[in-house]
């Protein structure tokens, strides 16, 4: 049989082509294979948000909560496996006070959130019934919820006053907390004080929330005890602040130098106390979810080498070196977080010894934080996170 010129090439061109396409098929397989198990690899997610009465009556709290806020996220972070954890915060009051509710929404941002939590004071209320309602529909209808299934997604509302049932256009708890099941967000609450006329409307809360509903003192019943390690942690933490490379465009390097700012502002305002939790915090957060922006980070994980750094996104000061004096700099640099963060990690756990040494069993059981701490534990293990006891953070 005679082929004609057509049809031999066609012949080549299948030749050629149908190899490409099988040889081909495989490697597309694979990159599927590659996204499954990177989407099986994605890193658990914790969505928490505190409603918190602002009133008056709330300061002993209020206070207490500026101390702990960092115990807690540190607490939670340490669950298996480790999971990103993003914090928001509503304050609330009532109508006619300065502000009903003061809405922050969730953000792995610690920082800017313990910031907005230290202009907090307890003023305005006294007529008992506060805009409750309100702040819950916002928390459960109006915060940037994750949509992922497997988010472990907890709001804990605290304060020591019952909601006004009678305002008009004001969504009531019940729809609320209707909405929250929906959304698989699970609704805890906190009773301050005792308080006949909150306690009942509290539990049902907790009760249609699908959440829990438990009892601390007025003042809270946190646990607060300074230890002989406080000042040292503080002033690691500030040295290394101080161990960072801001790499990126103009952009980048602003949010940097605010975010110095805040950590300065947090410096002086914070307790030592409050300022060695969030040292510890800082520390963990580094091993399990690294800066992206920073270069000691990039060159740590070997995402980019010496060779590669682009002056034009380095700060100013390293733009005028030369290579050299860059390499120098950043090697010394390394040398210096390593040893701080080293002296850092071993002061934490003589710290969490000494409190844990000197405190109640009965004070331990009974805190604020613990209840935070069985709480969380419950929910997050419903989307496959654990806690040990061990991993409470005082």
């Amino acid at each position: 049989m005679k082929l004609n010129a057509k049809s031999l090439i066609a012949i080549t061109v299948c030749a050629i082509i149908l190899p490409t396409i099988a040889a081909d098929a495989p490697k597309e397989t694979k990159t599927k294979k590659a996204c499954c198990n990177q989407q099986q690899a994605e890193q658990p997610q914790v969505d928490l948000v505190f409603v918190l009465d602002t009133t008056g009556s709330m300061s002993g709290l209020i206070k207490e909560a500026k101390e702990k806020i960092w115990s807690i996220v540190n607490t939670v972070s340490q669950a298996r496996p480790t999971p990103k954890v993003r914090l928001g915060i509503i304050g609330f009051r009532d109508r006619g006070d300065t502000y009903v509710t003061d809405f922050n929404p969730m953000t792995e941002d610690i920082d800017k959130i313990y910031s907005r939590l230290m202009t907090y004071q307890a003023q305005g209320g006294g007529d008992r019934p506060e805009s409750v309602n309100q702040a819950l529909h916002e928390a459960v209808n109006k915060m940037n919820w994750s949509k992922n299934k497997k988010t472990t997604k907890t709001i804990f509302l605290v304060g020591d006053s019952p909601p006004h049932m009678d305002y008009q256009q004001d969504v009531k708890y019940q729809e609320s907390c209707k909405l929250a099941r929906k959304k698989d967000i699970v609704i805890n609450t906190v009773l301050c004080g005792n308080h006949s006329d909150t306690r009942g409307i509290w539990q049902d809360i907790a009760q249609r929330g699908g959440g829990s509903f438990f009892e601390v003192e007025q003042g809270g019943s946190t646990i607060t005890i300074p230890t002989p390690y406080d000042v040292k942690i503080k002033k690691i933490i500030i040295e290394l602040e101080g161990c960072k490379i801001p790499y990126g465009d103009a952009t980048i390097q602003r949010a940097a130098m605010e975010k110095s700012k805040v950590s300065g502002s947090i410096f002086k305002s914070a307790s030592d106390t409050a300022n060695a939790q969030r040292a510890e915090y800082k520390i963990y957060k580094s091993k399990s979810a690294p800066t992206t922006n920073d270069l000691l980070e990039k060159l740590s994980r070997k995402d980019i080498s010496q060779k590669d750094i682009k002056t034009e996104k380095l700060p100013q000061k390293l733009q005028k070196m030369s290579s050299e004096q860059r390499a120098v700099y950043i090697k010394d640099l390394q040398a210096k977080r390593l040893t701080l963060t080293k002296q850092l990690r071993e002061l934490s756990d003589k710290r969490q010894q000494y409190i844990r040494e000197n405190i109640s069993k009965k004070k331990l059981e009974n805190s604020f934080e613990n209840q935070v701490f069985k709480n969380m534990n419950k929910q997050m293990k419903t989307k496959g996170l654990e806690l040990k006891e061990s991993d409470l953070k005082l």
